[in-house]
């Protein structure tokens, strides 16, 4: 399905099942297919499933405009708007998870029922006073990081069917990852640990226990800020979690998702 922004950018996403409505979102570089094994299992249990391929990603639109998470917040906010949900859950990975801040920032935690972020600590950069961000990335390092193909992420191999369908697209529609230099460096200089402290909404943070990225103990620090947090680590799993231990990962969501229904 295809939907134009405001300012005239034509993005993909796929809509299935019905039910409270879960957007799912990418991380950098990475297409929509990555949540192939997390669609069937969310709709089984009667969740309607959005994931979107943001701008420049996928099979959405390439173009230099508007890349920045503020942007990706308001795309995803208008697409929203679109469909005429009402307070969806959004799941996002790695630049997807920066989205989600960005979206609560822009537009308030009272527009979403819970937030999900799959390996990505609310500070990319370490500093003197933050510890868990990318390691060892630091400023100067963040050219070594835009060079990396998405599979240097990963602890062990994405199951067959989702590794197909990721390399199908990136194949027919190829991630140019250099021109999009400036999203990643805008995902780069934010901290929304300020964000993350005034939220009260349920959020669970799940991290990737071999993950290449971050440290995994980034998820119970997260956590800890915010009124509702809860953090998971899941075992042999590298950055791409969702993809790596699909069904551990689609049982920790799902779990989360049935204790919120339940309150």
């Amino acid at each position: 399905m295809r939907f134009m922004t405001s300012d005239r950018v034509t993005l993909v996403y796929s809509d299935h099942g019905s039910g409270q409505a879960i957007i799912l979102l990418a991380g950098f570089g990475v297409p929509k297919e990555i949540w192939h094994a997390q669609v069937p299992a969310l709709v089984g249990a009667g969740y309607r499933v959005i994931s979107l391929d943001g701008r420049s990603h996928g099979q959405s639109e390439r173009t230099l405009k508007g890349q920045s998470l503020w942007r990706r917040a308001t795309d995803v906010h208008e697409l929203v708007t679109h469909l005429g949900i009402k307070k969806p859950i959004l799941v996002g990975h790695s630049l997807g998870a920066g989205t989600c801040f960005a979206y609560i920032t822009q537009f308030g935690e009272q527009s979403i029922t819970a937030m999900v972020d799959v390996d990505q600590p609310p500070q990319v950069l370490n500093t003197r006073h933050w510890h868990y961000g990318m390691k060892p990335i630091r400023w100067a390092k963040w050219r070594d990081y835009l060079a990396r193909p998405w599979g240097a992420a990963r602890f062990k191999a994405v199951d067959q069917t989702t590794s197909a369908l990721v390399t199908a697209t990136e194949s027919e529609r190829p991630f140019q990852q250099w021109a999009m230099a400036p999203l990643l460096l805008d995902h780069l200089r934010h901290n929304w640990r300020p964000v993350l402290a005034g939220l009260h909404c349920p959020c669970l943070i799940i991290a990737g226990a071999a993950s290449p990225l971050f440290k995994p103990q980034f998820a119970e620090v997260t956590a800890q800020m915010t009124a509702q947090g809860t953090a998971v680590v899941i075992p042999a799993a590298g950055h791409l979690v969702m993809a790596e231990q699909s069904a551990a990962f689609n049982h920790v969501l799902l779990s989360f998702l049935a204790h919120i229904r339940q309150v």
